[in-house]
């Protein structure tokens, strides 16, 4: 029997731990960041990657994921997010949910497009928006024993014992992406997934109650302000090298 997941992250946790790490006037690259450019650099990321999905393509976020669009059945559709081992090793976790390859294009993200997608959203403030929030996800991975992150359209992923499973977000036919393959063996993995997403859930929380119901050496993992200096070299070597 699976355990109770022990704390459970949406994109606005997130959004709001980057925030209150990171406050506007803080010395470094990223001191102009403000809470909202969390919102909407995540917001124009999806919507970059939806675009190169319905051209076949995947997209390939070294210091995170590879990104792509499959097809559980004729029905419906999903974003597969593939946890990089760049981002496994940095964070010393497993994947347990792999698909088989599939045969199309990858692309790199391209900030400057991205950011276009977004009002008044600068590239480089966009690129250190997004390795904050990176960072955050693999932080609170890492951090839990069982833990779930919701990232909406990417899908869930769950760590238990330090192994990461992937469980998707399926679209309707209406709304699917371009997927190339049918993966059956998806609806194993699926499954599987689930099972683990089928315990009690902690309702409600605050990211003051996840933090208090977490260990002295979590809280300073998540919480404590890191030295920003040199952030932007680093989002530019490991977000998109």
């Amino acid at each position: 029997m699976a355990e109770a997941i022990q704390a459970s992250f949406t994109l606005e946790h997130i959004f709001k731990i980057c925030s209150d790490r990171h406050q506007p006037g803080d010395s470094g690259i990223g001191h102009v960041v403000s809470p909202s450019t969390y919102t909407e650099t995540w917001n124009a990321f999806y919507k970059w990657i939806k675009t190169q999905l319905d051209q076949g393509r995947t997209v390939s976020v070294p210091s995170f994921a590879n990104i792509s669009a499959r097809q559980a059945d004729e029905k419906e559709s999903f974003v597969y997010t593939q946890l990089t081992p760049q981002f496994l090793e940095t964070y010393g976790l497993g994947f347990r949910t792999e698909l088989p390859d599939i045969k199309q294009p990858t692309i790199r993200l391209n900030l400057n497009v991205m950011a276009r997608l977004a009002e008044n959203l600068d590239p480089q403030i966009a690129g250190v928006a997004l390795s904050r929030v990176i960072g955050i996800i693999g932080e609170i991975l890492a951090s839990y024993e069982n833990v779930e992150v919701n990232l909406a359209q990417f899908g869930r992923l769950n760590t238990q014992n330090k192994e990461v499973t992937f469980s998707p977000a399926l679209k309707s036919k209406g709304n699917k992406f371009q997927a190339k393959q049918t993966v059956k063996t998806l609806l194993d993995a699926q499954q599987g997934a689930k099972h683990l997403f089928n315990t009690q859930r902690a309702d409600d929380y605050t990211d003051k109650n996840l933090i208090d119901n977490n260990t002295q050496s979590q809280k300073t993992m998540i919480y404590n302000t890191p030295n920003v200096k040199g952030l932007f070299s680093f989002f530019q070597t490991k977000l998109i090298s």
